[in-house]
């Protein structure tokens, strides 16, 4: 609204035909886009040294004209703060209700991981990701788990964290997802053996 240009690639080669044409090229919004409410802003040039870009060489047939609009919301931040479980002590196979404590500048849809994690550093995973929808401010998310099966007996941290799930399959995937908030350990479980 303020009359800045963010400039989005450097081109888009198309072949047209004579007549009405209607090319579409696809886009990703750069970082460096502040929030706010956009001018979509397109023009047509003739690549006359046909290299693939738009440069001194080329001439504007048509534009720049403002069309629509597009809207660059701020990304969603969440930070964890608290992980409780209810039981606290039972053998392999125990149900447990996990409660995540979470602050979220805006709603938003998220997978939340859960692991136990021994004194020595081992990991155990418990499930592939827990998907909530995140309200903004501070809330508290549960889980209905179980202590997975391997887990030897002894006293763990309840590791968690919050994933933005960037592939929408509802399973976390390190490498494709992105950590929000955490791995941080809160409280503890005790693993006993069964009667």
């Amino acid at each position: 609204s303020g009359g800045t240009n963010y400039d989005i690639g450097t081109g888009y080669s198309r072949s047209l035909a004579s007549g009405s044409n209607s090319p579409t090229v696809n886009l990703t919004v750069p970082a460096s886009i502040p929030a706010g409410t956009y001018s979509l802003r397109g023009a047509v040039w003739n690549d006359n040294n046909s290299s693939g870009s738009i440069d001194g060489g080329d001439t504007l047939l048509s534009g720049a004209f403002n069309y629509g609009s597009f809207t660059v919301t701020s990304p969603l931040t969440a930070t964890l703060s608290n992980i409780t479980t209810n039981p606290t002590s039972g053998p392999v196979g125990t149900a447990m209700t996990w409660s995540y404590t979470v602050n979220a500048n805006q709603s938003g849809n998220v997978l939340l991981g859960a692991q136990l994690r021994s004194s020595g550093g081992t990991n155990y995973d418990i499930g592939t990701g827990y998907a909530k929808t995140l309200s903004s401010g501070t809330s508290s998310y549960s889980i209905s788990i179980s202590v997975p099966s391997g887990v030897p007996d002894g006293t763990y941290s309840l590791r968690g964290a919050v994933w933005r799930d960037n592939d929408s399959d509802g399973v976390i995937n390190p490498g494709v997802d992105t950590i929000l908030s955490g791995p941080s350990t809160y409280n503890s479980f005790t693993v006993t053996s069964p009667l």
